[in-house]
Formats: structure tokens, sequence, C-alpha cells
């Protein structure tokens, strides 16, 4: 029988707040009972170790039992106790009411017991990894399509309007016309996009933000000053950077460790408040099993944040997988197409959207109301898009992992990956994304020259859009990491990293082989090094 325990003080809260605590899976019946203890005085008991049991035993409780109404705490499935005014009657309709339930709270939290306890113990509050979500009733396309984008009811305009106003009029002081104030606060653009993107993650809330790298900033600056976070070494440029230079600056300590899923247990300090895992991360594409490190953050209270950037929301659902926080830079996948710059976190949690959105608003980082009907037109093809970048950049994985130019390919969509079986896990069919990266030979040098040498493929940073790009990490993207750090987690001077558009399969692949060819030849002299393990 599962058992946790429950921190003081106990606090009470009516049935209609039942779907801020649980939410969205099949409820199988089970009693929760006070062992050694009348169910009557369930209030009075603070610190008490709980029982689940199940619905058989319930039904073969005595006359004289109070009743239980079900209700998901993520996993399991739990039954609180009726007040004693509750009449047993049946276990899914015409539940009484008002009763008033006695339950942790589902959020994380540190809580000292008052003066009136025996002890004045700290206890931490576990989360339980919810399970994989259940399907939503529409498919992904069409929530793409349609999610966020109700037709105008004046004029009947099926795509929403830009709204450019920045401020909203009200018919009373402090009573506005509709639901808008003023444009930083909230924007019906930015509204709908929002909307959009929770419906694509699987999630309640979505807020927007004028870049990936603001999200990154907030989620960290809602951290208290102290707090301790553990994160994936090969991470982004910006989000090394943001870890080792801002959030430094306020008092937050980053811990970074290649092994996450291996080691995460002997980094948790008391002060851990977050884990941050990019997967498939940038730009070695290596993968987190996101439901182990999950479970093992939610142990001890801490939240897991993933940012799904290099996938997009077709390929993984990291809330499905037990993350709390799942973040986009909306450059990249969900625009498309390389002319907007913006960022978004889905989160299921109403306190983070408490918490999220006030900084949001407070902090002012806020994508333009153009700049959010211009993301949420081009997520409408995201399907569309991440299926063809995903059937190119397979081609052309296939094409580099058989050319002697080459020393390694990193991608997961090819059955050497070695994380392929979490990509199978993980991945919608086992996907591979748009994403490789490899280590050619000849160096830094090949590296840069191939580069150049691309007739499709475009030297720039970023990555999603609908063209083809390439750039050299080490020179590029990541040149801010120091080159021992870079190295450690594979980001050598000779890799190269690739993001295939939605050109046709065979165009790309010839580019990348007669880049590679020209490359390597011009660079064969000796010139060119490969790095502590290069050839």
């Amino acid at each position: 029988m599962a058992r946790f325990h429950v921190v003081s003080p106990l606090f009470s809260l009516s049935l209609r707040l039942l779907d801020y605590f649980f939410q969205g899976s099949p409820k199988e019946p089970l009693l929760r009972d006070l062992p050694r203890s009348p169910l009557s005085r369930l209030g009075n008991r603070r610190g008490t170790s709980f029982s689940l049991i199940s619905k058989r035993a319930l039904q073969q409780a005595s006359a004289g039992a109070r009743c239980a109404r079900s209700a998901q705490f993520r996993n399991p499935t739990v039954f609180f106790i009726l007040s004693p005014q509750g009449r047993c009657r049946d276990f899914y309709k015409n539940h009484p009411t008002p009763l008033l339930l006695n339950v942790p709270p589902r959020f994380p939290y540190i809580t000292t017991r008052g003066s009136h306890s025996p002890t004045n113990k700290t206890y931490r509050m576990t989360i339980t990894t919810p399970p994989r979500a259940s399907s939503p009733s529409s498919g992904f396309g069409t929530r793409a399509v349609h999610a966020g984008s109700e037709h105008d009811p004046s004029t009947g305009a099926v795509i929403p309007a830009i709204s450019l106003s920045t401020t909203f009029a009200q018919t009373a002081v402090g009573q506005p016309v509709g639901e808008y104030e003023y444009s930083r606060s909230s924007n019906p653009n930015r509204k709908n996009f929002e909307d959009m993107v929770a419906a694509l993650e699987n999630a309640k809330h979505a807020l927007a933000f004028s870049s990936g790298s603001a999200t990154t900033a907030v989620i960290l600056q809602s951290l208290a000053s102290g707090s301790h976070v553990i994160s994936v070494s090969d991470v982004y440029g910006g989000t090394h950077r943001y870890f080792t230079q801002v959030a430094k600056a306020h008092g937050v300590k980053v811990t970074f460790t290649p092994e996450i899923e291996v080691d995460i247990r002997e980094h948790i300090t008391p002060a851990t408040k977050l884990v941050w895992i990019e997967t498939p991360s940038n730009p070695t594409l290596r993968l987190v099993d996101i439901r182990a490190v999950a479970t093992a953050a939610h142990e001890h209270g801490i939240m897991v944040v993933v940012d799904n950037t290099f996938l997009s929301p077709y390929i993984q659902n990291p809330l499905d997988h037990g993350a709390d926080i799942v973040v986009h830079s909306v450059t990249k996948y969900i625009n498309g197409h390389s002319d907007v710059v913006m960022g978004v976190a889905a989160f299921n949690s109403e306190e983070l959207f408490k918490r999220l959105s006030f900084l949001q608003n407070a902090i002012g980082a806020i994508p333009s109301a153009f700049d959010s009907w211009l993301a949420h037109r081009g997520a409408k093809t995201l399907h569309l898009r991440a299926r063809e970048a995903t059937t190119n950049a397979t081609a052309v994985g296939h094409a580099l992992e058989a050319s002697p130019h080459v020393i390694a390919v990193n991608y997961p969509g090819l059955d050497s990956h070695p994380h392929r079986a979490i990509a199978k896990k993980q991945h919608r069919n086992g996907m591979g994304g748009g994403m490789l990266s490899f280590r050619i030979r000849g160096g830094h040098a090949a590296a840069e020259r191939f580069c150049q040498l691309t007739r499709i493929f475009t030297l720039a940073e970023s990555l999603g859009g609908v063209e083809s790009l390439c750039e050299v990490p080490s020179s590029m993207t990541h040149a801010g990491i120091p080159k021992e750090q870079r190295e450690a987690v594979g980001v050598f001077d000779d890799l190269v990293r690739l993001s295939c558009g939605v050109e046709d399969a065979e165009d790309l692949k010839n580019d990348v082989l007669q880049a590679l060819e020209r490359a390597v030849a011009e660079t064969s002299n000796g010139n060119g090094t490969n790095g502590v393990n290069g050839h």
C-alpha cells in the first residue's frame, strides 16, 4: 500500500478546488484511511502517515465508516474521507456538497512545524511524478490549426486580427470592457498564441516571453537567492552564460553534470530547487530520460524544467513524461520561419502560473502583438515542417554516417545513436527531429571550410526554420564556453551542427556530400587537427 507523510498544519479546501490537485486520468477508487485513529478525527491529526486501500476494502467497510470521493493525486489515485455530514451514495455521481477535505499541498515547498508540534523539524513535500497524459480529443494538426484561433464574432474573420493597441477602454474605474487592460500584462494576440502552445504541449497554461533567453531568465528569477540548480552539461551557450554569469550574481548556484540520470541524487542538496534538462542537448544531441530524472527529483520536492526547443511539441511533450515546465525558443521550430524572436513556457500548476505570470508582467520581457501573431501563424504548420525536417535529417544523417570524411554523427534518429532507445520511448514514432551534428576530418579548418562550401545550407546561427542552416558551435553558438568544458561534453572544434529545413532531401544530401569532399581535400595538407580525440 502506498504511504506518504502529511506535513503540518493540515488545511481544508472545498471540493470546487479539487481540479487544482487532480486532473486527467481514470479515477480508481481508493480509501484514504487513518490507521489507529477514528475517521472523524482526521482533521485533528497532524503529521500522521496515511495508507491507501482498495475499492474492495472500501466496499467491505462497515456502514459507520465515512464515505470517500475519488480524485486523482497524479500517481496513485486516492480517496479523501468526507466530513461527517457527507452522505455515502454513488462513488462517481451525486457527491454531497459543500464538503471539506483535508489534503497536503500538491506544489513542492518547505514548511517548519509550529511550536504546538512536538518537534520543530523541517519537512519537504514530495512531488508525485504524473503518469503519461491521456490522448487529447483532437489530433496534433487539428490543434495546431485551430487552438487559439476563434473566429471573430463581429466580422467572421477566420484569422484573428493583429491587436496593436497598448491600452484598453474601461467602463468604470477598474472595470475594463473585456479581459485586457494594458498590453504588457496581456494582449489578445499573445493570449491566442499562449493558448495554442498550451494545447500543443498538453498543458493547462503557457506564458510567452520576448525570447527563449528571457524565458530562462524569468524561471531562474522565480527562485530565491541561495537556491541551487542541477543542469545537464551540454546546454545551449546562452543558457550556460545565464547560469554561470547572471544567475550567480543573484545568488543562484548551478551544478552541471554530463550524466544526470546516473548521478542526480549525488548532486541534490537541501537548497536544490530546480533541475534543468535539454533533450536533445545542444549541439551534441544527447538524450535524457525525462521520466527517470523527474522521478528522482520529485522524491525531493524539486521541479524539473525541460528545454524542448530542438524537437518541438510535435515530436516530444515533456510534461507527459513527468516534467513540471517545458520551455521553447519560439524563434526556432514553433515559429519556423526565422522572422520572430520569442520564447514560451508551458506547465500545469496553478501556483506556477501565478508566480511566472506575475514575473512576466513585472519584468516586462514580453513579445509584441505582431510577433505573437506571426508565431501563431507559423505554428499552424509545425507538424508538417517537423515531419519533413525529420525526413531530411534522417537522409543526411545516413549519408554522413557512410562518409569516410566523417568521424562521428550525432543524430537520435539513427540506430547507432547511444540513446536511440530513449528516442523510441519519448519521441513521436521514434522521430529524430531536424537537428544533427557531426565531426569532420581535418579539424577546425575543415569544419569552417565545410560551412563555406555548402550551396543550400546557409552558414548562420539559429535553427528550426524552413531553410537549412549550418554552423560551427565552438566558434559561434558555444564560443563563450571555455574549451576544456566544451570538449568534456563533446563540443570539439571540428564539430559542425546542421539544421535541416524542408527542402528536398536528395538536394540536401548531395549538398552535404559535395561540401565534405571539397572541405577535407582542401585541408588535407596536415594543418587541420581534430582536438584531443581527433584524427
